[in-house]
Protein backbone atom coordinates (compact mmCIF):
# COMPACT_ATOMS: atom_id res chain seq x y z
CA UNK A 1 0.00 0.00 0.00
CA UNK A 2 2.72 2.29 1.11
CA UNK A 3 4.63 1.60 -2.44
CA UNK A 4 1.72 2.83 -4.40
CA UNK A 5 1.49 5.85 -2.61
CA UNK A 6 5.14 6.20 -3.71
CA UNK A 7 4.44 5.27 -7.19
CA UNK A 8 1.28 7.66 -7.02
CA UNK A 9 3.01 10.88 -5.85
CA UNK A 10 5.70 10.00 -8.16
CA UNK A 11 3.27 9.91 -11.47
CA UNK A 12 1.58 13.15 -10.15
CA UNK A 13 4.46 14.87 -9.71
CA UNK A 14 5.74 13.60 -13.58
CA UNK A 15 2.37 14.63 -14.97
CA UNK A 16 2.99 18.49 -13.16
CA UNK A 17 6.27 18.88 -14.62
CA UNK A 18 5.08 17.52 -18.28
CA UNK A 19 2.12 19.96 -17.87
CA UNK A 20 4.51 22.98 -16.71
CA UNK A 21 6.15 22.05 -19.94
CA UNK A 22 3.76 22.14 -22.18
CA UNK A 23 3.05 25.47 -21.00
CA UNK A 24 6.06 27.01 -21.15
CA UNK A 25 6.76 24.90 -25.01
CA UNK A 26 3.13 26.91 -26.09
CA UNK A 27 3.73 30.65 -24.46
CA UNK A 28 7.64 30.55 -25.84
CA UNK A 29 5.76 29.60 -29.82
CA UNK A 30 7.87 26.48 -30.40
CA UNK A 31 8.35 25.17 -33.94
CA UNK A 32 8.65 20.99 -34.05
CA UNK A 33 10.59 20.53 -37.60
CA UNK A 34 9.81 16.31 -38.92
CA UNK A 35 12.82 16.37 -41.07
CA UNK A 36 12.27 13.67 -44.31
CA UNK A 37 15.03 12.69 -46.47
CA UNK A 38 18.91 13.55 -47.03
CA UNK A 39 20.13 16.29 -49.31
CA UNK A 40 21.81 14.22 -52.64
CA UNK A 41 21.48 14.69 -56.16
CA UNK A 42 19.00 17.18 -57.51
CA UNK A 43 16.84 16.98 -54.43
CA UNK A 44 15.33 20.83 -53.24
CA UNK A 45 14.39 21.55 -49.83
CA UNK A 46 10.47 22.41 -49.26
CA UNK A 47 8.76 23.08 -46.34
CA UNK A 48 5.07 21.53 -45.73
CA UNK A 49 3.17 23.05 -42.85
CA UNK A 50 1.58 20.43 -40.51
CA UNK A 51 -1.34 20.48 -37.98
CA UNK A 52 -2.42 17.79 -36.01
CA UNK A 53 -6.13 16.87 -35.90
CA UNK A 54 -7.77 15.68 -32.57
CA UNK A 55 -7.27 12.03 -33.06
CA UNK A 56 -4.31 10.81 -34.39
CA UNK A 57 -3.88 7.05 -35.55
CA UNK A 58 0.36 6.02 -34.43
CA UNK A 59 0.68 2.61 -35.65
CA UNK A 60 -1.33 0.18 -33.48
CA UNK A 61 -2.36 3.33 -30.79
CA UNK A 62 -4.97 5.84 -31.22
CA UNK A 63 -3.72 9.05 -29.29
CA UNK A 64 -6.93 11.48 -28.79
CA UNK A 65 -6.36 15.57 -28.60
CA UNK A 66 -2.60 15.81 -28.38
CA UNK A 67 -1.09 18.39 -26.34
CA UNK A 68 0.84 19.32 -29.54
CA UNK A 69 -1.71 19.89 -30.82
CA UNK A 70 -1.18 24.02 -30.55
CA UNK A 71 2.35 23.86 -31.57
CA UNK A 72 3.75 24.89 -35.46
CA UNK A 73 4.44 21.63 -37.11
CA UNK A 74 7.01 22.19 -40.66
CA UNK A 75 7.97 18.91 -42.38
CA UNK A 76 11.33 19.75 -44.11
CA UNK A 77 11.44 17.18 -47.15
CA UNK A 78 14.30 16.56 -49.37
CA UNK A 79 12.52 16.15 -52.53
CA UNK A 80 12.69 16.47 -56.44
CA UNK A 81 10.06 18.94 -57.12
CA UNK A 82 7.11 19.91 -55.18
CA UNK A 83 4.64 16.80 -56.31
CA UNK A 84 7.24 14.44 -54.88
CA UNK A 85 7.75 16.41 -51.62
CA UNK A 86 3.18 16.65 -51.32
CA UNK A 87 3.81 12.80 -51.92
CA UNK A 88 6.16 11.92 -49.48
CA UNK A 89 4.59 13.93 -46.72
CA UNK A 90 1.52 11.97 -46.96
CA UNK A 91 2.85 8.84 -47.51
CA UNK A 92 5.06 9.75 -43.98
CA UNK A 93 2.38 11.65 -42.71
CA UNK A 94 -1.29 10.14 -43.79
CA UNK A 95 -3.68 12.62 -43.58
CA UNK A 96 -6.59 9.33 -42.80
CA UNK A 97 -4.51 8.96 -39.26
CA UNK A 98 -5.18 12.71 -38.69
CA UNK A 99 -2.14 14.66 -40.00
CA UNK A 100 -3.62 18.20 -41.88
CA UNK A 101 -1.10 18.74 -44.82
CA UNK A 102 -0.56 22.09 -46.76
CA UNK A 103 1.04 22.15 -49.81
CA UNK A 104 5.00 21.69 -50.00
CA UNK A 105 6.44 24.95 -50.68
CA UNK A 106 10.44 25.64 -51.81
CA UNK A 107 12.31 26.59 -48.63
CA UNK A 108 13.75 29.88 -48.46
CA UNK A 109 17.44 30.24 -49.37
CA UNK A 110 18.07 31.29 -46.03
CA UNK A 111 16.32 27.42 -44.52
CA UNK A 112 18.68 25.61 -47.22
CA UNK A 113 21.67 27.66 -46.10
CA UNK A 114 21.28 26.22 -42.24
CA UNK A 115 20.99 22.95 -43.64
Amino acid sequence: MRQAEVERKAAATQLADAQRRLKIAKEDNYVIIHEVNDPSGSRRLFVVPMTLGSTLTLGQNVVKDCKFRSVKHLVEIWAENADDANRIARTNFPPDSGFILSKAMPASPAAMAAE
